[in-house]
């Protein structure tokens, strides 16, 4: 036997003995199983992601706008104190009822599919207010006036740049529903 326990000769029963030891799986092929697995995987969370990314997303964004719109029209949101400091010229009961009933109608409209653009129109004409206490009150959203330093409320402001991106994306798919369903008129016209 020579070094690792292989047979040194090359005669047949050297050739046989090396046959009949235990195969050891070269580490690169275990590695590009890993590899191809890892591949699969992501190609199926991509697929899914393109398949019901949007929706997805449509729908987390019409749950948050319904939540927060329900407690501001219930008169029980966290945020009343927030909302007046910012539209101080609308009574605290008028702003929280009109502001509530525009969330919620954005939520139901996101979530059902119903008069998109006007929806769309008006979270892009309310998402903007949502940081004008970074503006008006800026001692409320940054600690000890910094900006880097933000506080409960500043937190809960600069979120809404992710609402904004994803109101940004959602706008994107207006036209593609609606160019979908021009093609379908179209292939029933033909028909």
């Amino acid at each position: 036997m020579g070094a690792a326990g292989w047979p040194a000769d090359c005669s047949v029963e050297g050739m046989e003995a090396r046959a009949a030891m235990p195969k050891v799986e070269p580490t690169s092929s275990v590695v590009q199983r890993a590899t191809d697995a890892a591949d699969a995987g992501e190609r199926a969370a991509i697929a899914f992601t393109n398949k019901h990314g949007v929706t997805m997303l449509r729908v987390a964004v019409a749950i948050v706008f319904l939540w927060f719109g329900a407690l501001k029209v219930m008169g029980v949101s966290p945020v009343e104190d927030l909302v007046t400091k910012v539209v101080f010229w609308v009574p605290k009961a008028a702003a929280l009822q009109v502001l509530g009933w525009t969330e919620i109608f954005v939520g139901l409209a996101l979530m059902f599919r119903f008069a998109s653009r006007l929806a769309m129109a008006l979270f892009f004409v309310h998402m903007p207010g949502t940081f004008l206490i970074l503006v008006l009150h800026p001692e409320l959203a940054f600690q000890h006036g910094n900006p880097l330093l933000l506080t409960t409320i500043g937190e809960f402001v600069l979120k809404n740049i992710v609402l904004l991106a994803a109101g940004t994306i959602l706008l994107g798919t207006l036209r593609r529903r609606d160019d979908s369903k021009v093609r379908v008129a179209e292939c029933r016209a033909v028909a």
